[in-house]
């Protein structure tokens, strides 16, 4: 699914998709981008701060894990790790698995 097709059904810009769907298992780069750019043009974009949690946190970028943590629980207050994979968009389980590891990292509640 290209993010065009995606953000056609969904009124949250196209990062977010993109970002989930290049992100794949590894953490840092593109993806990370990606994820800034979405909060850069909407800064309550809660799919993109997950996003950008897990990928800090994968990478070992605690500070910026804890910071993007923070706004997730700011926006969403009863926000848990099992929420996260009911609402993911991919039915791909080696991402989901990777992408709820960083937010744990990330301390966030489960």
């Amino acid at each position: 699914m290209t993010s065009r097709r995606a953000s056609s059904r969904s009124s949250l810009p196209p990062e977010p998709y993109e970002c989930e769907l290049s992100s794949g298992t590894k953490p840092g780069g593109r993806p990370i981008e990606l994820a800034e750019q979405a909060l850069a043009s909407e800064h309550n974009n809660l799919r993109a701060l997950l996003h950008l949690t897990s990928l800090h946190a994968r990478a070992g970028r605690d500070a910026g894990a804890r910071e993007a943590a923070t706004d997730v629980l700011r926006l969403a207050p009863n926000f848990t790790v099992a929420l996260a994979g009911k609402w993911r968009q991919t039915r791909d389980e080696t991402f989901a698995a990777v992408f709820a590891e960083g937010l744990r990292k990330a301390d966030l509640p489960e």
